[in-house]
């Protein structure tokens, strides 16, 4: 695993280190102020805006070819004494707090570079940092530079939302050292899932119009991703389809996920109402990220994998006869901020309507024959 703090040391300058086989030079002594910024998902359709907070400072020096910060201090964006304090009694490693004998930043960087990338303890470790911040001391990007070579808490909020169907997800929180050698786009930690509706039983085959007569039966595949869950602690996912009166549900739906068949009422259940009906996926998190599933085949992970789902209705008497034709829609909500700890279970908790975002509508129409 690739660890997560690694571009950063808090290298002790001993005799040891200076008779070993690395060489390490000096850069200049004055920090430059650097443009930051960060992309957010390509189908997310909010206004986001990204406020880095300095948590760390100090000198820049390249080691072994890699640059590095050396000689660690508090950074300006962050309120030290009240963020030791929690990592020194925190429970959330463990019993025992990995950062208790911690007294200084040197200390602390010293347990979070032994730390993986997006590991349980580095999305741990960001939270904590998230209480205790600076709020007057954060640098709005890239509309502000960043001063200098240092190690950065960045934090996503949404500026403006979609007024309907909120197609969007918060980036989950962002640590990140920025040098002159690291300059690039930072990639929000994000990931907006989608959903899409046809007729027919083979997505890839399926169409958005067709023609059927009244007592016929009109199938129907919905296709969608099992989405990158990293960050967060629960993630629901429901579909939603509203039919016309026209159609009649056959509470016939099966769904599969890559290989893995799905089964109905202990991974997924079924509710109507009216022309609609929901389908709620049960432990979407345990199963589909951290792998709780009877599908053993693959190394852990279902991120990405295609989630299908079929079902049918049929035309009846109701049936418009017209051009108007018989529409169907349906969308899908989900989980859309990984900083936000959902209380809810396999649907949103009381309160956590603002944690949840909903794909556009995707629709099908059946015209009727003779």
């Amino acid at each position: 695993m690739k660890k997560m703090f690694r571009p950063f040391s808090a290298v002790i300058m001993s005799a040891a280190v200076a008779a070993s086989a690395f060489a390490m030079t000096a850069m200049p002594a004055f920090a430059e102020d650097y443009t930051v910024n960060v992309t957010k998902d390509s189908d997310d359709e909010a206004t986001h805006a990204f406020v880095a907070y300095q948590i760390f400072s100090g000198d820049l020096a390249t080691i072994e070819g890699e640059q590095q910060l050396t000689n660690i201090q508090w950074g300006s964006g962050v309120e030290s004494t009240a963020l030791l304090t929690e990592l020194k009694s925190t429970t959330v490693f463990g019993e025992e707090s990995p950062f208790k004998d911690c007294a200084t930043a040197d200390d602390v960087a010293r347990v979070i570079e032994q730390f993986n990338t997006n590991s349980a303890e580095a999305n741990a470790f960001a939270d904590i940092i998230s209480r205790h911040l600076d709020d007057t001391k954060g640098y709005t990007i890239p509309g502000q530079k960043v001063p200098g070579e240092s190690y950065y808490f960045i934090k996503d909020t949404v500026t403006s939302a979609p007024a309907t169907n909120s197609h969007y997800a918060y980036s989950d929180h962002i640590l990140k050292v920025v040098t002159d050698k690291d300059l690039t786009d930072i990639a929000s930690k994000s990931d907006v899932p989608s959903i899409e509706k046809k007729i027919g039983t083979v997505f890839a085959e399926g169409k958005k119009a067709n023609a059927a007569s009244i007592g016929d039966k009109v199938p129907f595949v919905v296709q969608s991703a099992v989405p990158d869950m990293k960050g967060y602690n629960d993630y629901y996912f429901i579909i939603t389809d509203t039919m016309s009166e026209g159609l009649t549900f056959n509470n016939d739906v099966s769904i599969t996920v890559g290989t893995y068949q799905l089964t109905k009422d202990s991974d997924f259940i079924v509710e109507t109402s009216g022309n609609s009906f929901q389908i709620i996926f049960k432990d979407f998190y345990e199963h589909l990220y951290l792998n709780d599933t009877a599908d053993t085949s693959d190394d852990g992970s279902h991120i990405g994998e295609a989630i299908v789902v079929k079902y049918s209705a049929t035309l009846n008497e109701k049936a418009d006869l017209t051009e108007a034709g018989n529409p169907n829609k349906v969308d899908l909500t989900f989980s859309n901020n990984p900083n936000v700890t959902y209380t809810g279970g396999d649907r949103p908790g009381s309160g956590e309507g603002n944690a949840v975002g909903k794909t556009p509508e995707s629709s099908t129409k059946t015209f009727t024959t003779g």
